[in-house]
């Protein structure tokens, strides 16, 4: 949309954003990852909209516990900073035309223009963008980093076209993709290996879904994918095991499109809220405009077990959401940047919790009569059923679309141990980088590892509650890394408890 027909509100939230933008984008942002000028500019439109609309700012810090302020540290930035617009409405309009017009269309989507809700709904959707995944790891707020928002976020920006160096990286990045998948090609297999290490105690739901998404591939390549031969996923596990983050994993490994959104976000035709559509709109950008690449996606929808309903009007909502999910999971065409968009050959993994339902599944058979001095017995292996999907109040013509069941394992103490230990993701790697980085070495007394699992598991919430304890024990061994002269420094049980303790950490589990 040109920049004389935005009303003259819209026209100072966007002056806004390209002063910030000349503020930051030559600044040195220190992140993860390196960070492009669209990233810069998503984040100038995304400040001028917590200035402009205090809604977005409370959207925001109700998601990630993050604000305004926070955002403005990264970027190195003041109040004082952001003075009032001083130039003229025609170099505005210059440099909105030629730098950010794109991005704006790219936030914008398929939504229509609308100055009521304008601003809401461009900061909406840069949610599909991964700066909030970098600001939270940044910041540290790892708890967040398997939530329904960071399933949802992208793991890289599709570029403009001002900036040759961005359009290098899209290019090296679309190689990556596999345009055959060969079974008999040891990298495949190598990928899968990596994987599982990282993610140690889901081995099998990482072979399982590996498996799934590859028939898939080949299927597609031989024209062989319909309705009956698809694998349409249905995944749960506890919260913090690693539902998305593994299928994410996948995905990038193969080098295929990926989006994750919790479907809490949509609602049905006539409502106000998310499409079903932006998945499409994501798993096209993320295919740098290749549809056929883009049609061969993977769709990761959480919470799915939220879209239950037992017959309560005030959730017919829901109950038009699953009616919009019959079509898009069967093979709809829904029009995606002026092409026809087939769902038929997505990969949909529908991911749930199901908390309740899997506790009855598991829990402790109480022995009755004489038989009362004997130990109780645990259920540890469970089936969900279709059954137990319609009974929770998904319509069985959905539940009927889902052909595949998989689940991920809760974490027992010995298992959340080895994760500290071996895994490629071990929360105390990056303990051990900072040690190196500053030329010393770091010994951990093997008691260290059964305290930090024991109290993770306490926490219960997965692996996530290793990088709590994990993320404590930085902040205060911190200063002995950084001022300490010995070249080599020693975390023992005595220390870490005392951390622990004097932190707090302590929950009862359930």
């Amino acid at each position: 949309m040109e920049y004389d027909n935005y009303t003259d509100d819209i026209k100072k939230f966007i002056n806004k954003a390209i002063d910030i933008y000349n503020l930051i984008k030559n600044n040195k942002i220190e992140l993860k990852k390196n960070i492009t000028s669209v990233d810069k500019k998503i984040l100038s439109i995304y400040i001028s909209g917590l200035i402009y609309n205090g809604k977005v700012d409370r959207m925001l810090y109700d998601y990630v516990d993050f604000d305004y302020e926070d955002l403005l540290k990264i970027v190195k930035l003041t109040d004082k900073d952001l003075t009032s617009n001083k130039l003229d409405n025609n170099y505005y309009k210059d440099i909105y035309n030629k730098q950010f017009e794109p991005v704006f269309n790219f936030l914008l989507g398929d939504n229509k223009y609308n100055s009521d809700n304008f601003i809401e709904t461009i900061l909406y959707n840069s949610f599909s963008q991964d700066i909030i995944i970098k600001l939270t790891e940044k910041l540290g707020f790892n708890d967040y980093l398997n939530s329904p928002l960071y399933e949802k976020l992208m793991d890289d920006i599709n570029s403009d076209n001002n900036d040759s160096k961005d359009i290098n990286i899209i290019k090296s990045d679309k190689e990556r993709y596999f345009d055959v998948i060969d079974i008999n090609n040891d990298e495949l297999w190598k990928i899968e290996k990596d994987i599982e290490k990282k993610y140690i105690g889901q081995e099998k739901f990482v072979d399982d879904l590996f498996c799934n998404i590859i028939k898939n591939q080949i299927l597609i390549q031989n024209d062989n994918l319909n309705e009956d031969t698809r694998s349409l996923i249905f995944v749960d596990g506890p919260s913090g095991t690693g539902k998305t983050a593994i299928t994410r994993d996948i995905t990038k490994g193969l080098g295929l499109p990926f989006t994750a959104s919790s479907v809490t976000n949509y609602s049905a035709t006539g409502y106000e809220g998310a499409s079903l559509v932006d998945n499409l709109n994501n798993l096209y950008m993320r295919a740098y405009g290749d549809m056929d690449l883009a049609e061969r996606g993977i769709v990761v929808l959480d919470e799915f077990d939220k879209l239950a309903y037992s017959g309560d009007n005030s959730l017919e909502m829901k109950r038009g959401v699953q009616q919009e999910l019959l079509d898009f999971l069967g093979g709809g065409k829904y029009s995606v940047a002026d092409d026809e968009f087939d769902t038929s050959k997505l990969t949909f993994v529908c991911l749930g919790a199901l908390t309740n339902l899997r506790k009855n599944k598991t829990e402790k058979k109480k022995s009755i009569g004489f038989q009362t001095n004997e130990d109780n017995t645990e259920k540890k292996e469970y089936e969900i059923t279709p059954d137990d999907l319609i009974k929770l109040g998904i319509e069985k013509e959905l539940v009927a679309r889902i052909n595949t069941y998989l689940h991920t394992n809760d974490y027992d103490k010995e298992t959340l141990k080895k994760i500290l230990i071996d895994s490629s993701a071990s929360p105390l790697k990056g303990i051990i980088d900072l040690a190196n980085a500053c030329g010393k070495k770091v010994i951990i007394d093997s008691s260290v590892y059964d305290l930090i699992a024991n109290k993770a598991y306490d926490l219960n919430f997965g692996a996530r509650s290793l990088h709590t304890v994990v993320d404590t024990l930085s902040t205060n061994l911190l200063h002995k890394i950084l001022k300490s002269r010995s070249k080599v420094i020693r975390i023992d049980y005595d220390t870490v408890k005392s951390i622990i303790d004097e932190n707090n950490i302590r929950r009862v589990r359930k």
